[in-house]
């Protein structure tokens, strides 16, 4: 049964776009519709970070990775495309859409992701728009050729890489240098690069991955390898598109033939006065496993909101996403939440044309880079990996941990959390 679009209430409410519409089909596949679910987003959002890469390369048609959300959805779930939350209000379960309309809730799942911030850098916005300026990002430009410019394209002189301040979406899934790099040195090598040029990396952290010592160590062993120079703990402000200089925190001017910019990201407004953020005003805190709000017991949260001690990726979202479908509706009928997320992420680092690393992570197992083998992983990540996730938001796969085998199955009295749940 189709929900309703003009109730005052629903089951659950779901705020957010790819991961929040492959949720609606999840939760739908165990109520079988029988349950009201409202689902409310952006129409245009950040595309999946972890497709980012081949996609730059042309290997993924826009259509795939910009999926529309209209067609992700569970046809059952009542929508508000476009529209977006205005604010949270979670003390009186309900919140207020951007044209007015209050909605309250049994639960609620935030799935909303980071915002992007183009504003951060002065001129980034402009210069991205500029078909004559060489600047790339992981954001829309209304060039089309600016999808594709910074791996292929580069032929000689100064490139630049900004990597923005933790968090921001596409953290090491989306790093497309080394892929860059490898691709650079292949065509110098065939004379179509000019031996005469070099790639800087303008960090404003002092590491590549937030939460991960062991990928951190790779990135920069590459580098070196390379000999690639870093400036870590320095932000780009400013971007002059028409003469190509760009300019740091620490006020040096530079002149760049190629930028990319991974963009930074700001808070939500929505959320403002909502007690549902941590201070950054970015991410929330829940349970490590519950992923259940420490204060709300009928908030939880999926993906790169979520204020976890793990390495974020498109599929640790989706791995989230199953246990948040059981403990939500477990909270609906007044039960304890009782699945448990055991950690469990997974990305792919491009390090080469035909050459990718894996990395994997759970709370009991930890962490483990998988680096032999770089062309038949390369093979199963780019080739089968891209099609799999495109199933995965499209619900025609559950995705991890079983994959195809079926949707994850949790014990429905299991109380083994119930007081760090609560």
């Amino acid at each position: 049964d189709k929900s309703a679009e003009n109730l005052s209430k629903y089951d659950i409410f779901i705020a957010g776009g790819f991961l929040g519409a492959t949720l609606t089909k999840n939760i739908s596949q165990q109520t079988h519709g029988h349950k009201t679910v409202f689902a409310s987003y952006l129409d245009k959002e950040p595309g999946n970070s972890s497709m980012r890469t081949q996609f730059e390369l042309k290997r993924y048609e826009k259509s795939s990775y910009y999926s529309q959300i209209n067609t992700l959805l569970c046809p059952s779930v009542a929508k508000c495309g476009g529209v977006g939350v205005k604010s949270f209000h979670p003390k009186d379960n309900y919140v207020v859409l951007n044209n007015g309309r209050e909605v309250q809730y049994g639960v609620l799942v935030n799935a909303m992701g980071l915002r992007p911030d183009a504003a951060a850098i002065k001129g980034f916005k402009e210069a991205l728009d500029n078909p004559k300026a060489p600047v790339y990002s992981n954001l829309d430009s209304v060039v089309g050729t600016k999808y594709y410019g910074f791996i292929p394209l580069f032929n000689n002189g100064d490139a630049f890489v900004y990597i923005p301040p933790f968090p921001f979406s596409g953290e090491v899934e989306g790093y497309n240098f080394l892929i860059a790099l490898d691709t650079w040195k292949k065509s110098a090598a065939m004379g179509q690069v000019s031996p005469l040029h070099s790639l800087t990396i303008i960090n404003a952290n002092d590491k590549f991955a937030s939460k991960s010592e062991k990928l951190d160590a790779y990135i920069k062993e590459k580098l070196d390898a390379y000999g690639v120079k870093v400036l870590y703990n320095t932000k780009l402000t400013e971007i002059d598109g028409d003469n190509q200089r760009l300019t740091l925190s620490n006020s040096e001017t530079h002149w760049f033939n190629n930028l990319y910019v991974h963009a930074p990201v700001k808070a939500n407004d929505a959320f403002q006065g909502s007690g549902l953020l941590n201070e950054d005003g970015l991410t929330m805190p829940v349970d490590a496993k519950t992923l259940q709000h420490p204060q709300y017991s009928n908030v939880f949260g999926i993906g790169d909101i979520n204020a976890l001690n793990i390495q974020k990726s498109f599929l640790a979202g989706i791995a989230q996403s199953h246990v948040v479908r059981h403990n939500a509706l477990r909270t609906l009928k007044n039960k304890s939440a009782n699945a448990e997320y055991n950690g469990y992420s997974k990305l792919n680092l491009y390090t080469g044309l035909n050459k990718l690393v894996t990395y994997t992570e759970t709370y009991e197992k930890g962490e483990s880079l998988g680096t032999s083998l770089p062309v038949v992983r390369y093979y199963l990540g780019a080739k089968i990996g891209g099609k799999g996730n495109l199933s995965i938001l499209k619900g025609k796969n559950p995705g991890p941990p079983k994959g195809k085998l079926g949707y994850q199955k949790f014990a429905d009295e299991k109380e083994t959390h119930k007081e760090a749940a609560h």
